[in-house]
């Protein structure tokens, strides 16, 4: 919502590892808006390795907009 408010492209969530035995697997996502990397977060699902790296995508976004 952010990158579209502020005339943005879409962001893309890509999977960039995946890691660990299947019961207890770590994803690693990188968020790209444009061809920039904004953010990568890992978690225990994709979504929450999504979540996580718009997180850091927004914190580093505010900081270029100010």
């Amino acid at each position: 919502e952010f990158a579209q408010a502020n005339k943005l492209s879409t962001p893309v969530y890509e999977t960039i590892e995946e890691a660990g035995p299947h019961h207890a697997r770590i994803f690693t996502v990188e968020v790209l808006i444009g061809d920039i990397k904004y953010g990568i977060g890992k978690g225990m699902s994709k979504k929450s390795a999504e979540q996580n790296a718009a997180r850091l995508a927004l914190i580093k976004l505010t900081d270029d907009l100010n």
